[in-house]
């Protein structure tokens, strides 16, 4: 089992790792747009993180939440609230230079779902833009896993 602060990763994520199509220089275009969820073209603007760096930027936003930055980042600790994101139980899988991420979250039973960061006038929020990570592949890389 492959795992990020003790979270289990998606079947699918690491197949992708391993092979080579998930991680830094690939591009995403085996996802499918969140863009619904979001208002804009997320996918795009995405650099997938390999496991290192995964790791890196999970405990980066524990460390931001310990800064008092949760607020402006959406985050949370040990408690679910809508919108926010509970550093202890999610693992971030993509980002942005201009800071818009995607993250796997296991604060719910079952298998993680995928949340993306929306910023809005009030701050920034994380919605769901997919049930499943294996929801958010395309169908042909789903047909693999």
């Amino acid at each position: 089992m492959t795992n990020v602060r003790g979270n289990v990763l998606p079947t699918a994520l690491v197949e992708l790792l391993a092979t080579g199509r998930w991680g830094p220089g690939t591009r995403p275009a085996h996802l499918l747009a969140p863009t619904a969820a979001v208002g804009g073209d997320l996918v795009d603007v995405l650099d997938l993180l390999d496991l290192a760096l995964m790791h890196g930027n999970t405990d980066a936003l524990v460390a931001a939440y310990e800064r008092g930055e949760g607020d402006a980042l959406g985050l949370t600790r040990g408690a679910a609230a809508h919108g926010r994101l509970d550093v202890d139980h999610a693992v971030l899988i993509a980002a942005s230079r201009e800071q818009d991420a995607l993250a796997l979250d296991y604060s719910r039973p079952g298998a993680p779902r995928v949340v993306a960061t929306d910023d809005g006038p009030a701050g920034v929020r994380w919605v769901e833009v997919a049930p499943t990570f294996e929801s958010l592949l395309t169908t042909p890389e789903r047909d693999r896993g």
